[in-house]
């Protein structure tokens, strides 16, 4: 016969693994995908607007503007908006990869167009 401790110890146990796996999957959903400067734009969808984040270098301030990117894009997927993380460090195909946005920009396309 298994003791009230042993009980005890058993549900918090399961229960520490249950949260682990929900955290792990809200954040697998969450991740955005991120493409080359030669592929993002072809990923654009036609009619549909896009959030493109550039980014040269990493930073403790891109990392916690990510982080809160990341958070939002359910959101902005309700409302028809996809997000995608441009790795300007790979190349220079693309004009916004260029200039000094060392912390990153962002752009709002439709239907492959800048707004």
């Amino acid at each position: 016969m298994s003791s009230p401790q042993m009980t005890q110890r058993t549900h918090f146990f399961f229960l520490l693994i249950w949260i682990s796996c929900i955290s792990v999957t809200s954040s697998v959903k969450n991740v955005i995908p991120e493409l080359s400067p030669q592929e993002y734009f072809s990923s654009l969808q036609a009619l549909k607007a896009s959030l493109v984040y550039f980014q040269k270098d990493v930073s403790p301030s891109s990392a916690v503007f990510l982080e809160q990117l990341e958070n939002s894009r359910e959101a902005l997927q309700d409302y028809g908006i996809s997000i995608l993380k441009i790795n300007c460090q790979g190349g220079e195909a693309s004009s916004y990869c260029r200039g000094d946005n060392s912390l990153g920009k962002v752009y709002l396309f439709r239907d492959r167009v800048l707004v």
